[in-house]
C-alpha cells in the first residue's frame, strides 16, 4: 500500500447571483473550478497550491507558500505545475504596501495562454448567507492506493 501526501489549496468561490437561483451541486462546482487548480513548490522547501485566476497565467496563492520564513524575501525559485501536469517557472508580482501583513499572493507564468481560470468575483456581488463552496484542502491530505 503507498500513502501519498499531498496538499491542495482551498479555494473560496463565490457563487454569482445568477447561478444562486439555479444553485450548482457540489459535483458541479468541483468540475467546473478543480481544473484552475496548480501545484506550486518554492525555494525546495516550501509547498503548496494555488489557482490560476486569468487565462495568460496570473496565480492566486498564499504568501506563506513563496516567502523564506526567516526573511520574508520570496524563493528566488518558484515552480508551478499547471493543470495538464507540465511545469512553468513563476515570478511574484510585487504587492501594494496596504497588502502588507496578508497571507495572499500574486504570481505570474510568462508565456502561457488558454489555460483554464477560475475568474474573481466582486465583493459587491456577495451578501451575508450568499451561497460559497471551498474547493479542496486547506491541510495536506492522506491517500491510500493498494
Amino acid at each position: 500500500m503507498k500513502i501519498q501526501i499531498f496538499t491542495i489549496a482551498f479555494v473560496l468561490v463565490l457563487i454569482s447571483s445568477l447561478e444562486a437561483q439555479n444553485p450548482l451541486t457540489q459535483i458541479q462546482i468541483c468540475d467546473r473550478f478543480s481544473k484552475a487548480v496548480v501545484r506550486i513548490e518554492a525555494g525546495g522547501r516550501s509547498r503548496g497550491t494555488g489557482f490560476l485566476v486569468s487565462e495568460d497565467g496570473f496565480v492566486l496563492t498564499a504568501a506563506h507558500v513563496i516567502r523564506n520564513q526567516e526573511d520574508g524575501r520570496y524563493f528566488s525559485t518558484i515552480e508551478v505545475t499547471l493543470p495538464d501536469g507540465k511545469l512553468a517557472l513563476a515570478t511574484p508580482i510585487p504587492m501594494t504596501p496596504d497588502s502588507s501583513g496578508q497571507d495572499f499572493a500574486v504570481l505570474r507564468i510568462d508565456g502561457k495562454s488558454s489555460l483554464p481560470f477560475i475568474p474573481l468575483g466582486n465583493i459587491e456581488d456577495g451578501r451575508i448567507g450568499s451561497a460559497a463552496a471551498i474547493i479542496g484542502y486547506p491541510f495536506s491530505a492522506l491517500t491510500l492506493q493498494d
